[in-house]
Order: structure tokens, then sequence, then C-alpha cells
């Protein structure tokens, strides 16, 4: 088991914006978290990379995560596999927003992780760009946790 969450409870202020009582994630798992914008996607995907703590439950991770952000965190190039960069069509430094996507979708595939958290990753991908990432997820074989914003906001 590469991931698992027990008794999960994160508060804003006073108002729960999570609450899961358990969650298994194993190679070669594939899970969707799907919901409204402001209901606690993108918490639930800090919380398990560490980089925000619960207010209460646990999370323990036995492998390596890597994170396509959905949000541009300023990463750079530097030290991403060449063949996957080129395979999303990055050559260069002159990014457009979906050229900075496939960069983050370049630097988190370039970890070789075993546990992918993907952030609304197709955001500013053309169709093109959208099969290049899937043919990516579909030959990773850890465990994926795909975030995606569902209905109105």
């Amino acid at each position: 088991m590469l991931l698992e969450i027990k008794d999960l409870v994160k508060y804003y202020g006073d108002k729960k914006i999570i609450e899961l009582p358990r969650f298994t994630l194993d190679t070669g798992d594939r899970a969707a978290v799907a919901g409204r914008n402001g209901s606690g996607k993108t918490t639930l995907l800090k919380l398990i990379a560490g980089e925000i703590e619960p207010d209460a439950g646990r999370i323990d991770v036995k492998g390596s995560i890597a994170v396509i952000p959905q949000l541009d965190n300023g990463c750079v190039m530097g030290g991403v596999d060449e063949r996957i960069a080129g395979k999303l069509g990055l050559y260069d430094n002159a990014f457009s927003g979906g050229e900075r996507v496939k960069q983050r979708i370049a630097n988190a595939f370039s970890a070789h992780a075993d546990i992918l958290l993907a952030d609304e990753p197709t955001t500013n991908l053309d169709i093109a760009g959208i099969c290049r990432l899937e043919e990516l997820l579909r030959a990773f074989r850890g465990g994926l946790c795909w975030y995606r914003t569902t209905g109105r906001c």
C-alpha cells in the first residue's frame, strides 16, 4: 500500500473542509477527486503531499510523491528528463500557459515517484497536449490521484 488515510479532518476557521474516514492507494490504482471550487480538492492534495498538516487523522505515505500543481509554482526545466519534455513538445524556455503546464507535468514525471498527484493537469492544454498527457498517465505504473473541478464555480 502506497498511501493510507484514516480519519482525516481539516478545517479552515470553523468550516470543516475535509472529512475522510478512510482512503487507500496502491501501485496501479487510479483515484479521481472531483468537486466544485472550494470543496477541498487542492487542500487534500496538499495534505497528502505534506505541504500542510491535518487537524485530525493520519496520512501514511509509503512511497515518494510527485505533484503536478494546478498553479505555476515557478518551477524551471532544470533536471527534467529530456525524453519526457520532448514527448510534451517542450524545447525551449519561452513558455505559454499551456507550455508552463507541460513543464509542470514534465517535472512531476521526471521525479519517477511512486505516487502522482495531478491537480487539474489539463488546464491550458490543447487537444494534442491532453493526448500526450493521457499517454504518460497510461504508462505510469504507480498510484495516481487526479483532482478535477466539476460543475459551476
